[in-house]
């Protein structure tokens, strides 16, 4: 079982890589600083060595320059400059992943740099001063056979250095591009499809868009948290889109589809602006009907100033009730003259006699 030396300051991401290490199947060794690491590097003899250069305030470096020549160093660093990736490749790192990284493609460049077969370990040199590093040698392209087409040997030079782009000789890391392209993918995995299919290293975008590498990982891993909010992250997305031979609104609207990317407003307390409701629209119909009248006044006054005058005469007018008519009349009738008539002889009432009343009896005795 291989065995890897991890070394990195962040304790955290340190276990997370060891999980991912050790399960697929390597024993893995963990370092947080630089004078562990040199204890373990010889105790256990790795591999492979994984190693943060930041750490200790740039000690890693050192560390690269004294380990490169015994065992593979692959550089995991959030350092992803392309001074930083030269420097790296010059130090003798054997490949340089800036983070955030993709556990698969990590874990396809540790599988391509162990089946490598390493020369013996050669003993330390007595210290002398630095000199500069001489370039290695550019590799010769074999002339091409008598029957080959024009371009041969340069095709066949093209062909190698993609496939040390795309994986080594791992044929799933060769054929991923293609596999990507079938059925139902997320948007960051259609793109990191189309710019291994035209060749292109993070570095090449990042030279030419002058966007962040990290920002270009991030976009690709469907980690869309990682970017910045607003206009920039809309501005990074389309660029790349159509940097990629995609149509870049088109690739805008399903971003913003699925991730709502819109700037974060603080809360009131927190100098935010507060939440105002909107105003209705018949507050603007009635403004807009009170502004037309008042300018219909005004345009009034300006060519008839009499017109307020006659205007209250008329409301008056229309508001003062009329007075009563008086009728003709027409003329009493006369009374007709009196008719004599002759008065009834007068009747005497008949008068009734006295009575008499029975005088009262004595009782007996």
């Amino acid at each position: 079982m291989p065995t890897i030396l991890a070394v990195d300051n962040d304790l955290v991401f340190l276990t997370k890589l060891g999980g991912q290490l050790e399960e697929a199947g390597y024993n893995v060794v963990k370092a947080g600083d630089v004078g562990h690491a040199e204890q373990c590097f010889a105790e256990d003899q790795p591999d492979l060595m994984l190693l943060e250069v930041r750490i200790e305030r740039g000690q890693g470096w050192l560390l690269l320059e004294r380990t490169a020549g015994q065992v593979p160093v692959i550089v995991l660093s959030s350092s992803g400059r392309e001074e930083d990736v030269v420097r790296g490749f010059e130090a003798g790192a054997a490949d340089y992943i800036p983070k955030p990284y993709r556990t698969h493609e990590l874990l396809a460049r540790v599988r391509t740099r162990l089946a490598v077969p390493q020369l013996e370990p050669v003993a330390a040199a007595p210290a002398r001063p630095p000199r500069k590093r001489e370039k290695p040698p550019q590799p010769v392209a074999q002339p091409p056979a008598d029957d080959a087409p024009p371009g041969a040997a340069m095709l066949a030079e093209t062909q190698e250095l993609a496939t040390l782009r795309m994986g080594g000789t791992d044929p799933q890391r060769r054929e991923a591009p293609a596999l990507l392209l079938e059925g139902d993918v997320t948007l960051g995995r259609r793109l990191y499809a189309e710019r291994q299919r035209r060749r292109l290293t993070l570095v090449q975008a990042e030279n030419e868009l002058k966007i962040p590498m990290s920002y270009l990982q991030a976009l690709e891993s469907d980690k869309f948290t990682l970017l910045p909010r607003g206009a920039q992250a809309a501005d990074m997305v389309r660029s790349y889109a159509n940097y990629l031979g995609f149509d870049g609104n088109e690739v805008l609207a399903e971003f913003q589809q699925q991730f709502n990317n819109e700037p974060i407003q603080p809360p009131p307390a927190l100098g935010g602006t507060p939440f105002r409701p909107p105003t209705p629209r018949w507050v603007f119909q009635a403004v807009a009907v009170a502004l037309a009248l008042v300018l219909s006044f005004g345009a009034i006054l300006a060519f008839d100033p009499t017109a307020p005058t006659r205007l209250v005469n008329s409301v008056q007018n229309l508001m003062v009730a009329p007075a009563p008519t008086s009728l003709p009349t027409s003329p009493a009738p006369t009374a007709a003259p009196p008719v004599a008539t002759a008065a009834p002889a007068p009747t005497a009432a008949p008068t009734a006699g006295p009575t008499t009343t029975p005088a009262p009896t004595q009782p007996s005795q």
